[in-house]
């Protein structure tokens, strides 16, 4: 309960503003291995805001 004072604050925006590609994480996700090794990583969304949400 550490974080209930958090300020979490929502985008109703267009995502258009910003380019998602798939290559941008994979280049992510490959220096966070040369540097780090092969630690363990937990994507638990993809942060892409659609009608839905």
């Amino acid at each position: 309960m550490a974080d209930m004072a958090a300020i979490i604050r929502r985008n109703d925006g267009p995502t258009y503003e910003i380019p998602i590609t798939t290559w941008s994480l994979q280049g992510v996700l490959e220096s966070l291995k040369n540097n780090y090794g092969n630690i363990p990583i937990y994507i638990h969304e993809n942060g892409m805001n659609d009608s839905l949400s």
